[in-house]
């Protein structure tokens, strides 16, 4: 979908927009996204090809499940806020 001519949005699947305004957002900290980054951490950790990329194995080390633990023990008063985000690349 290509909302002017700087600003192309991707979606998976073919998503429309106006389904994913109505989805919920989860808390920080909740159990599917600690699950996700947990799986992402090992899929990436372990391919050999993102080890030749730093910044992707970097990121691959810090979503870690005990590193986003030690953010939850850390920021104990996040877990009150809400929020959703916008990636631009």
């Amino acid at each position: 979908m290509v909302l002017d001519d700087r600003l192309e949005l991707l979606s998976p699947r073919g998503a429309e927009l106006m389904r994913i305004q109505h989805c919920l957002a989860l808390q920080p900290f909740a159990p599917q996204v600690l699950a996700f980054l947990g799986d992402l951490s090992q899929i990436l950790c372990a391919d050999p090809r993102a080890r030749s990329l730093p910044d992707l194995y970097s990121f691959g080390f810090w979503c870690r499940r005990s590193s986003i633990e030690n953010m939850r023990r850390d920021y104990p008063e996040i877990t009150s806020r809400l929020g959703r985000g916008v990636v631009l690349g």
